[in-house]
């Protein structure tokens, strides 16, 4: 028994000629002039059970994961394109003809917002704040002020974090369509040892993004930042729900 991964919707009418998630060669789902880019997989892998315990195994989402973004990059190269999350995964065709049928309108509005323009991920970094040391003292003494130093950085990392992030992004979004920022909770508690304060992705056109790396060049000078891209327009497509 097989299933069927979806990839990504768009208008062209041939598939990419990369492999797929299972190593599977691409085709099209068509419904109208809307296409999706496919890929037939087994069920014993890619089935409800056995993708749920797939899941939780990085090294096989990471692989995974690589193989999609591959599919819908090369897919984007050929025009717009509406990525879909990964993991989309009908039971059959008639699944995936069901998705485009049902949602002509608001596919082919997303592709035509998104054709001209990509995304491109900033991610922006604050000063790091040490704790004062404390003298010695009383060790329920030296707790309490090491519990007064440490809540005095948390405070400082986060306005000084909260300012880098709104300067940074006051200068990019201008130059950008539409951006939206990533939520990863509080910086400070984060796991990574240096997280960034601004994580966001911006829709930006094609005509300007020479403009676009250069306003984060100019920002560099005065603030700790990355950018990455271009990359297909994940954060842009508001896909409609799997049915």
């Amino acid at each position: 028994m097989t299933a069927v991964w979806v990839y990504a919707v768009t208008e062209a009418r041939t598939p990419p000629t990369e492999r797929g998630v299972h190593g599977e060669p691409l085709r099209t789902v068509r419904c109208g002039d809307l296409t999706a880019v496919v890929g037939t997989v087994p069920d014993t892998e890619y089935g409800p059970e056995p993708l749920r315990r797939n899941l939780i195994d990085a090294l096989w989402l990471e692989q995974v994961a690589r193989a999609h973004h591959r599919v819908v990059t090369a897919a984007a190269r050929d025009g717009p394109v509406v990525p879909q999350h990964l993991a989309t995964v009908y039971a059959d065709d008639a699944g995936v003809t069901a998705l485009l049928r049902n949602h002509p309108a608001e596919l082919h509005a997303i592709l035509d917002r998104l054709t001209g323009r990509a995304e491109w991920g900033v991610k922006a970094y604050a000063p790091s704040v040490v704790p004062e040391e404390t003298t010695e003292q009383p060790s329920g003494v030296a707790d309490l002020a090491r519990e007064r130093a440490r809540r005095t950085a948390v405070a400082e990392f986060r306005r000084v974090g909260a300012a880098v992030a709104e300067r940074v992004d006051a200068w990019l979004a201008p130059l950008a369509v539409a951006r939206c920022r990533h939520e990863d909770g509080d910086p400070w508690e984060a796991d990574a040892p240096d997280p960034p304060v601004l994580n966001a992705s911006y829709l930006v056109d094609d005509a300007r993004r020479g403009e676009f790396a250069d306003r984060v060049g100019a920002v560099a000078r005065t603030d700790r930042v990355e950018l990455s891209g271009p990359w297909p327009p994940y954060s842009f497509a508001e896909l409609p729900k799997h049915e």
